[in-house]
């Protein structure tokens, strides 16, 4: 039950609403999710972590049965079952992703943190452009074939995956939430606290984000006022990213989700009060 208050009282939607939305969703993850935090901060921040964990679930989990069901085709076109199973797949990664990071962050591991993160971003990427660009995802799931150098070198390359989100903003302004991935101000975010510990190119890096004293402890955790502002950016990256995946679901009719749309806004704008509202 404190998981579901914790989601209610961050997000500011009601108990109940969580229980009905997210119980089967989050119900299957006892023993996965590490205890909330009792500091204040760290314990609102999880909220939305959970929050987007369930609902990226409660996405899985409707695609899964139509899938099963056979009545699925990606994007309202004939597809392959192997092309919509890569589908299901990434977005199985993608949740992985979440709640490892979400459990990290409750932990301590920085580093590893941002590790990850690096890698949800580009799994993220690569997820939104399959949803809204019919090429990338012919290709990608080898509905077209091609070479595996051609693919990385034309398409899957970051800044080939880049230009095509840039080109997807500029021909498709279906919404501004996706320009969470072409912000100079969330890429700059992101790319300070992700390449450091992806490359580990150098030991000024990894003294730049430690600072000038290091608690050389095994199970050493930063000040949670620091851990709350280091982690919090990959929190909003997954809730842009999951208004993203609603809107899309919108222009197909083998889904329904925009009963969730309105909900997920309302708590965007919460998260966006909590932490980016000046006091």
């Amino acid at each position: 039950m404190e998981l579901f208050d914790n989601i209610a009282k961050s997000c500011n939607i009601s108990v109940e609403t969580v229980i009905e939305n997210y119980e089967n969703c989050l119900v299957g993850l006892n023993g996965v999710l590490c205890g909330v935090p009792q500091d204040e901060g760290m314990k609102k921040l999880i909220g939305y972590f959970d929050f987007s964990i369930a609902n990226y679930i409660y996405i899985y989990n409707n695609l899964c049965t139509a899938l099963l069901s056979g009545k699925y085709c990606f994007g309202n076109k004939k597809y392959t079952k192997d092309a919509n199973f890569s589908f299901l797949l990434m977005l199985k990664l993608i949740i992985h992703d979440l709640i490892t990071l979400r459990n990290l962050s409750i932990i301590g591991f920085d580093a590893q943190f941002h590790s990850i993160s690096r890698n949800y971003v580009e799994k993220m990427k690569i997820f939104l452009l399959c949803c809204f660009d019919e090429e990338f995802f012919e290709v990608f799931t080898g509905h077209k074939e091609i070479s595996d150098k051609e693919l990385y070198y034309k398409y899957t390359r970051e800044k080939m995956v880049d230009k095509r989100i840039e080109h997807l903003v500029e021909e498709n302004p279906f919404d501004p939430t996706i320009i969470g991935f072409t912000s100079d101000t969330l890429k700059n975010r992101l790319n300070k606290l992700l390449h450091p510990f992806v490359h580990t190119n150098n030991y000024r890096q990894l003294l730049e984000y430690y600072g000038p004293k290091i608690d050389i402890s095994i199970n050493s955790k930063k000040d949670d006022g620091i851990k709350v502002h280091m982690y919090k950016y990959m929190c909003e990256a997954s809730i842009l990213s999951l208004i993203d995946i609603i809107l899309w679901s919108r222009n197909d009719t083998n889904i329904r989700l925009d009963k969730y749309l309105d909900s997920i806004f309302d708590v965007y704008q919460e998260y966006m009060k909590d932490y980016y509202t000046e006091r």
